[in-house]
């Protein structure tokens, strides 16, 4: 069974996010309960909390991008193959993409 990097990935967002601000809540109200300084190092921890999650998300996302785009061009590269156009880094070299006739390689 083949597992897919990217459902794995999308699937523990959700854990990581509810940790991050659950965690930054808790140690908020734990330290203004110590310090009695209610509600600040709370709301101080919970805005933490809120940036952590954002930035794991921002992260998923930027991974699941990389994925789409290099199935994209491994996806480019094989049509190109199979037609017999050659390619330089997922790049067809067809006359379309030049702009003299004479720098096509032969």
């Amino acid at each position: 069974m083949k597992v897919d990097k990217e459902a794995l990935y999308a699937s523990s967002i959700g854990i990581e996010i509810a940790l991050s601000i659950g965690l930054g809540m808790f140690l908020g109200w734990w330290l203004d309960n110590k310090f009695n300084t209610d509600p600040w190092l709370f709301i101080l921890f919970f805005l933490a909390g809120i940036g952590s999650a954002v930035k794991a998300v921002m992260r998923v996302i930027k991974i699941v991008e990389n994925q789409d785009s290099e199935n994209a061009d491994s996806s480019n590269n094989k049509n190109a193959k199979s037609e017999g156009i050659e390619t330089i880094d997922g790049f067809a070299l067809t006359k379309e993409n030049f702009s003299d006739d004479e720098n096509l390689p032969d």
